[in-house]
């Protein structure tokens, strides 16, 4: 995300919002404050090991819906994929959706204009890669608990990372994090996680040899440790020392950067770690349900998000909430209602596991946003569970077209809801 374009809106933003102005009206500084740059709503019920809601379905109804099931083990499984289609809308947008029979994971994989495999920059939506290689280095020394980067607790620097927020001694610069588990945990073990490490991948242009930034999170001292255990992370203290680092523009980069990705790449990543201890074929196997846990919640029993749980944004939460409510009230949902629509539906239950990325691109000459979550409906319609991973470009040479790519991002998630969760009627 481009931090200098976030402090340059908020300083510039002189609309009033009101909680019962429906999203659709509101201004463009209005919209990125109150949707775009929004803390994250919150479920009524604050349960922290829920992470699923899904009922076990009939093998009529498997079939029926077109579930799959996939040996992610093997190189081929991208190849036997039943493409569902999505409403073609300006932008690329990418659902897999979560279903149950017998304890076996069965998944239906949504994308709108074949735009599955075209390779994009993610901006700040990657950063739970170097988070999730980061956990899975901890978990190989036999640490199976949060612990302590130099001075910071690991859970708080992921919190941070996802909340743009202060966070126990995390300051919440988001770049400056994940830019030091990236130097830390490399980039040769990042992009290989895309291909034969992990997700087996058969898009050789995907890749991660970037950063965030040029300034990295510097603990003291460099040591992870808890109670048990002390590991020396034995990194890079510069983006620049990896020797499988690319500059920005690089000529094997072009104009995508030095992180491309799709919906494909980023939607997998998250699902597999949301089904890490559901899917064994799925599963990287240094991670442990603790870490998942930790992503997802964080590890305090308070009462504010954390992990996951506090990624900014609410448009996706208002996307879920209009479809669900009646017709009648669609179009004047106000941001007042969309939790009371959500717990109604859920029983309070509702998650939605996010990270989000945008900015003014100068190389592209475009303002763009990704959106990267987890949703998870226990109790509406017998439960419902999927993955969704977007982006919305806006060219032109104005940085206000950020704003553009915001409102677009809404669009796209609103027709993807539409069509993963079926008719509300």
């Amino acid at each position: 995300m481009n931090t200098k374009f976030v402090l340059l809106l908020a300083l510039i933003s002189t609309s009033v919002l009101s909680k019962s102005q429906p999203y659709s009206s509101l201004s463009d500084e209005a919209f990125y404050q109150q949707l775009m740059l929004a803390k994250p709503y919150m479920p009524a019920n604050s349960d922290r090991t829920l992470l699923t809601g899904l009922p076990n379905l009939s093998a009529t109804q498997i079939k029926h819906n077109g579930f799959q099931t996939f040996d992610y083990t093997k190189a081929t499984w991208q190849n036997n994929i039943v493409w569902q289609s999505l409403p073609s809308v300006n932008g690329k947008v990418l659902a897999i959706e979560l279903a149950q029979h017998k304890n076996t994971m069965h998944y239906r994989y949504f994308a709108n204009d074949n735009s599955q495999n075209i390779v994009f920059e993610p901006w700040s939506s990657s950063k739970i890669m170097p988070i999730t290689a980061a956990m899975a280095k901890v978990t190989e020394h036999n640490v199976v608990a949060d612990f302590n980067v130099g001075e910071y607790l690991f859970s708080d620097l992921i919190t941070s990372v996802h909340s743009y927020d202060e966070e126990g001694a995390a300051k919440g610069d988001s770049n400056a994090i994940a830019t030091y588990f990236a130097n830390q945990v490399g980039r040769q073990t990042l992009t290989a996680l895309f291909h034969n490490d992990w997700l087996k991948l058969n898009q050789q242009d995907i890749f991660f040899r970037g950063a965030y930034g040029q300034t990295p999170l510097t603990p003291e001292p460099n040591l992870w440790h808890s109670k048990f255990s002390t590991i020396t992370p034995n990194g890079f203290t510069a983006s620049s020392d990896d020797p499988f680092y690319w500059g920005y523009r690089c000529d094997e980069c072009g104009l995508t950067g030095n992180k491309a990705m799709t919906t494909l790449a980023l939607a997998e990543w998250l699902k597999r770690l949301v089904v890490n201890q559901r899917d064994k074929s799925a599963a990287l196997p240094a991670l442990q349900k603790f870490d998942m846990s930790l992503l997802f919640y964080g590890s305090h029993q308070a009462p504010q998000p954390e992990g996951m749980m506090a990624g900014i944004s609410r448009l996706l939460a208002h996307s879920i909430a209009s479809h669900i409510a009646p017709l009648s009230e669609q179009d004047m949902l106000t941001t007042d209602k969309v939790t009371a629509v959500l717990n109604k539906a859920t029983q309070g239950q509702w998650r939605i596991f996010q990270k989000v990325g945008w900015g003014y691109s100068e190389t592209r000459t475009a303002g763009e946003m990704i959106y990267l979550a987890h949703i998870s409906l226990p109790n509406y319609l017998g439960g419902k569970e999927f993955t969704i991973a977007a982006q919305s470009s806006i060219p032109g040479k104005d940085e206000a077209n950020l704003y553009a790519a915001g409102r677009n991002m809404q669009t796209l998630l609103n027709e993807t809801i539409k069509q993963v969760l079926g008719s509300n009627d």
